[in-house]
């Protein structure tokens, strides 16, 4: 959980989507924290819950029940939020757990950070997090691109040299653990023009491609590896799942085109699928 208010602001504007944690029930509705906003008190009203004309007594949502809420009241005054539940929309709920679950990841960087530099975590935030978080999105997004882009990064906000080093080690320890392989079998044969028009197609195949920001920013290199005649594996990987996918679709798609050319056999004996960590 956080150890410190995570957005830049000290309380949400209206009609913002925010993630809630039930701390209690009452007669009139749920008091909740915010736990993006240094668990701020907020309270979602019975008639705030659900749009559904419903008798029950919304026994699911008890103490530590979390989910996304809408911004309806702010007063900074008696640090009070009030919010709804029901006037959350799918997309902007999905969208509220994936900035949350970035969020989480990048605290959890900058903890261990802050452990190893012995300084408050809430001084990174207002020193870099939220300057990273205005320019690329999100910060965890910045993070993704210290893979290919480490100076660019470090440099658009004027980051300590001395601190540098450990942070990034950080960073990439963190995210080789999120890293996604995707894995797929082809098979290629060339009765005719022989081994090297293998060779040719093969070459031409083992490509790099550099994903877009919102997808990580890293490159995903093909790699390809002799099974048995006629069998070739092809591998790669990136931060998101679907790059990594497209990447291996990309490259049978090169080759089946050059295979044309030379009139030798290609098929593809599996198609690209994303491989579980445990295997």
């Amino acid at each position: 959980m956080f150890d410190c208010r995570v957005k830049s602001t000290e309380y949400p504007s209206i009609d913002e989507v925010v993630i809630i944690i039930v701390d209690k029930k009452t007669d009139v509705g749920f008091y909740v924290r915010l736990p993006e906003y240094n668990f701020i008190e907020g309270l979602v009203t019975r008639d705030e819950i659900t749009r559904r004309k419903t008798s029950q007594k919304l026994t699911y949502i008890q103490q530590g029940y979390q989910c996304s809420a809408m911004v309806l009241r702010v007063d900074s005054e008696k640090k009070y939020v009030d919010l709804s539940i029901k006037s959350v929309k799918p997309d902007d709920n999905e969208k509220c757990l994936a900035v949350y679950a970035k969020e989480k990841f990048v605290h959890s960087i900058m903890r261990k950070f802050s452990q190893q530099t012995q300084k408050p975590i809430f001084n990174y935030y207002e020193k870099y997090i939220w300057g990273l978080d205005e320019m690329y999105g999100n910060s965890y997004d910045a993070f993704k691109l210290l893979l290919s882009e480490k100076e660019k990064i470090f440099d658009s906000i004027n980051f300590d040299n001395e601190e540098r080093d450990i942070l990034y080690e950080i960073i990439i320890q963190k995210m080789q653990s999120k890293i996604i392989k995707a894995y797929s079998e082809i098979s290629i044969t060339a009765f005719t023009t022989g081994i090297e028009t293998i060779k040719n197609i093969l070459k031409i195949g083992q490509i790099n491609i550099k994903h877009p920001s919102e997808k990580g920013g890293d490159t995903s290199e093909v790699l390809i590896r002799y099974v048995g005649s006629p069998i070739y594996s092809l591998s790669t990987s990136a931060l998101d799942g679907q790059c990594a996918v497209q990447t291996l679709v990309k490259s049978i798609e090169i080759m089946e085109n050059e295979s044309k050319k030379y009139e030798a056999e290609f098929i593809v004996k599996t198609q690209p699928y994303i491989v579980e960590k445990n295997k």
